[in-house]
């Protein structure tokens, strides 16, 4: 029952996304020609030379590529992702319909970048794929381990916006098309990553003792210290990782100057952080992450 029940959540949550993706496309990028590559790109350009609806352009471009995947991706992601596929394709043939509200392209490429990124990005989240080149690059990462997917699929989405270009004959609709896209990345990765970023802090100082102390007392941070030597001194040292929240990093700034004002500092965001006083993550929620990490490469 436990397990029937997260199904249905997630088929409720995909709907969502569907919803938002299909708004994304026909209320923003079709109606300014914004071709925001992948699948749905070919489909505007195609939509632009012979009238015909974007949505079933989607289905009929991406029947093949499930065919294809169904042997060899696994069955209930491709059951999803079909699910999601053609709910957002009917979707934006009905949304289609609506007179668009936006008149200037630059707000319809940021805010259809939002949108289409807020939908793939809730979709991606639970397991399931929009279609289109997303199944490409699947398929290909399972013949070409060594490939840099993620480029490949960025090369995919520049084809299709060059393209674009050249079928719509203006430049401008192109580099929109790059709006988009740039939009689209970052709200996918704020949904499947969260906005709140942590930080991964180095120290080298001499007074690494005392510095670690305090930052276990004043920002309740725990601490890891690694022995080091110095390549030039040959002196030995102790090197303190510890992983920090956002609104802590002017505290840790403090703390390091009134204890060490000569002290080395490397400070690197941290996108996701598991474990006490961070994230938590279950054995069922690792498994979503992996799937995840496969899909985003």
């Amino acid at each position: 029952m436990p397990k029937l029940h997260k199904l249905v959540k997630d088929y409720l949550i995909i709907s969502v996304g569907a919803v938002i993706f299909a708004i994304g496309i026909s209320l923003f990028a079709e109606p300014f020609h914004i071709a925001p590559g992948g699948i749905s790109g070919i489909a505007i350009i195609i939509n632009y030379l012979l009238r015909l609806p974007v949505g079933l352009l989607i289905i009929i471009i991406n029947i093949p590529l499930f065919i294809l995947s169904l042997f060899k991706l696994g069955r209930s992601f491709v059951i999803s992702s079909f699910y999601a596929m053609m709910l957002s394709s009917l979707l934006i043939d009905q949304f289609a319909r609506i007179p668009t509200f936006v008149e200037e392209p630059l707000l319809a490429a940021l805010y259809g970048g939002l949108a289409i990124g807020a939908g793939m990005g809730i979709i991606f989240a639970h397991g399931a794929s929009t279609g289109g080149s997303d199944i490409i690059v699947r398929l290909l990462r399972l013949k070409f381990r060594g490939l840099r997917l993620g480029r490949i699929m960025l090369m995919l989405d520049l084809c299709v916006i060059a393209l674009a270009a050249l079928v719509f004959g203006d430049l401008n609709r192109a580099l929109y098309a790059i709006i988009t896209v740039y939009v689209n990345s970052i709200v996918i990765d704020a949904i499947i990553y969260g906005l709140e970023y942590s930080k991964v802090v180095y120290i080298i100082s001499q007074k690494s003792s005392e510095i670690g102390r305090r930052i276990q007392k004043e920002l309740e941070r725990g601490v890891t210290f690694f022995h080091g030597e110095g390549g030039y001194l040959k002196q030995s040292t102790e090197i303190i990782m510890c992983a920090l929240k956002q609104q802590q990093i002017v505290k840790f700034y403090s703390i390091v100057h009134e204890t060490d004002p000569d002290a080395f500092v490397i400070v690197a965001n941290a996108y996701e952080v598991v474990g006490h006083g961070f994230k938590r993550t279950g054995l069922g929620d690792l498994k979503i992450t992996k799937n995840r990490a496969n899909h985003l490469f």
